[in-house]
């Protein structure tokens, strides 16, 4: 094994009642917002990644975290572990609320 391939992928579970919703782009409930993708390479049978993870709308959100194996050639293996999935509530920072419009 040459590495570990991680994939994050976030989706709205659903927004905020005050939430400020993006009008370019409209999210509806279920909508995969953000996918982040990391390879790290195991060193003594240990790896380890990090992920910064910004959601664009306050509310409830499901996290699922996907690991395949990366071979000498390259090719993507799955692992047979299913997805670890999270659930994560964001709130809304007013502080930031005036640094949109800018």
């Amino acid at each position: 094994m040459k590495a570990v391939n991680l994939i994050l992928n976030s989706t709205l579970v659903s927004a905020a009642k005050t939430a400020a919703l993006p009008t370019d782009k409209p999210l509806a409930e279920g909508t995969v917002t953000l996918r982040l993708e990391e390879r790290a390479v195991p060193h003594n049978d240990f790896f380890t990644a990090q992920f910064l993870v910004s959601f664009p709308v306050a509310g409830a959100h499901q996290i699922t975290i996907e690991t395949q194996f990366v071979d000498e050639e390259e090719r993507l293996w799955k692992s047979g572990q299913r997805p670890t999935q999270m659930n994560i509530k964001a709130f809304d920072d007013p502080r930031s609320a005036g640094r949109m419009n800018r």
